[in-house]
């Protein structure tokens, strides 16, 4: 029997008494994360947007440009930017890319997460409205805004793709799906790109695509809001993720959507969109005090080199590495050198772990097919991870033994 196979087996055989590796989680790339500690709606300004994951004007911030539509004023100051509705409908859009560089989820599990934090004045009375909507979509290219005013209109040469939440917004919620996520499905509108409710279905969605329940609580004046959606790259789908939380809203302080979009609506997304359609509908003020744009970075479990696979590139740097003294390093340092659990330990836990995410990677037993055949490791190798992998295994046995023991008596 080969060394490598010899190697495989040890590992394998002591999975069940080891139990399951802990998971890795990709790190987050933050390409806006702005607070207005500058005073400034308008920068960066066309055609830039964004700035895109670097602090380019040193004010603590990354920051997009906000444009204000429609019956409303738009005012920043450090720490907050104010909306104040006139009357009738207002649009608020921020673009958090430059046309051409939006965030693609190409990869299975890439994500992209906002976050907006806002509290209200002049919350409606109950109404039986979707006035309270909210997209995140792909813009058209080229009809960008350059100058305050509202988004142009979709169009079949044209189209927006992306998601949309349509919310009833009062102090109590009074609609029957207050809290619906929506898909486009139509460029038929002349209002922009939340302003025609029939651009936008649930129908092709699965899952839980209304959050909040009828009659439950609504909206509180002075109460910070925190809503956060999530997109997730599944396969050809897309996981579409949404919670809104604070005070009593909807009762509970929370209202959830957990939902699935099986064939995607665009991969692509660049524009951030709130259109409260009528004061009266929704409230007078909105304060926004947080909008923040993360893309979460799917990655191939085990994938050390990151180039996209996991290999026998990968195995090698794991053997080369086990049992190795990475304590001085952080999580981010010792995962590429086979850290699999960053835990800042290289054995056998590491070792199994790998096994797995190369099963999971290029299907069941190409681990051991891998092993039957690359180059023989070390002697020193095999014997560190044999040696750390039974270790282990007498620890749990002995650990177990002494627990039974106090249970008996």
């Amino acid at each position: 029997m080969s060394i490598s196979t010899t190697l495989c087996r040890v590992g394998l055989a002591l999975a069940v008494v080891l139990g399951a590796p802990a998971a890795v989680n990709a790190a987050s790339a933050i390409i806006v994360n702005d607070t207005w500690q500058d005073g400034s709606r308008t920068d960066p300004a066309a055609p830039t947007y964004s700035e895109n994951s670097v602090d380019a004007d040193f004010d603590g911030n990354v920051e997009s440009a906000w444009y204000n539509g429609g019956a409303s004023t738009m005012t920043p100051s450090p720490g907050h930017l104010l909306t104040d509705l006139t009357g009738a409908s207002a649009n608020w859009t921020t673009y958090f890319t430059a046309e051409g560089a939006e965030v693609n989820l190409a990869d299975n599990g890439d994500a992209l997460r906002i976050t907006w934090q806002f509290s209200l004045g002049g919350v409606a009375a109950p109404n039986a409205s979707q006035n309270f909507r909210i997209g995140l979509v792909d813009s058209i290219a080229g009809n960008r805004l350059a100058a305050d005013g509202s988004p142009l209109a979709g169009s079949a040469g044209n189209p927006y793709t992306g998601y949309a939440i349509f919310a009833n917004m009062g102090t109590t919620l009074a609609h029957s799906t207050p809290f619906q996520l929506r898909e486009r499905v139509l460029n038929s509108g002349s209002n922009n790109i939340l302003g025609t409710a029939t651009d936008w279905s649930p129908a092709s969605l699965t899952g839980i695509t209304n959050g909040a329940q009828l009659g439950n609580g609504g909206f509180e004046n002075g109460v910070v809001y925190t809503f956060i959606w999530t997109l997730t790259r599944k396969g050809a789908g897309i996981d579409i993720d949404a919670t809104l939380s604070g005070g009593t809203y909807n009762t509970i302080g929370i209202g959830t959507i957990d939902a699935n979009d099986p064939n995607g609506n665009g991969f692509a997304f660049d524009t951030f969109n709130v259109r409260p359609s009528s004061e009266v509908g929704t409230a007078s003020v909105f304060d926004t005090t947080l909008f923040k744009v993360e893309l979460i970075a799917g990655s191939l479990l085990g994938d050390f080199d990151d180039d996209g696979d996991v290999d026998v590139t990968d195995y090698l740097t794991l053997v080369a590495h086990l049992h190795t003294d990475v304590s001085s390093l952080t999580p981010a340092q010792s995962y590429p050198l086979g850290d699999m659990t960053r835990d800042l330990q290289l054995n056998g836990r590491d070792f199994l772990a790998f096994a797995k995410a190369y099963d999971d990677a290029n299907g069941v037993a190409a681990f051991a097919a891998m092993l039957a055949a690359v180059p023989e490791p070390s002697g020193t190798a095999l014997a560190l991870a044999s040696a750390g992998l039974a270790a282990m295994a007498g620890r749990r046995r002995k650990t177990e033994f002494m627990d039974l023991r106090n249970v008996r008596g």
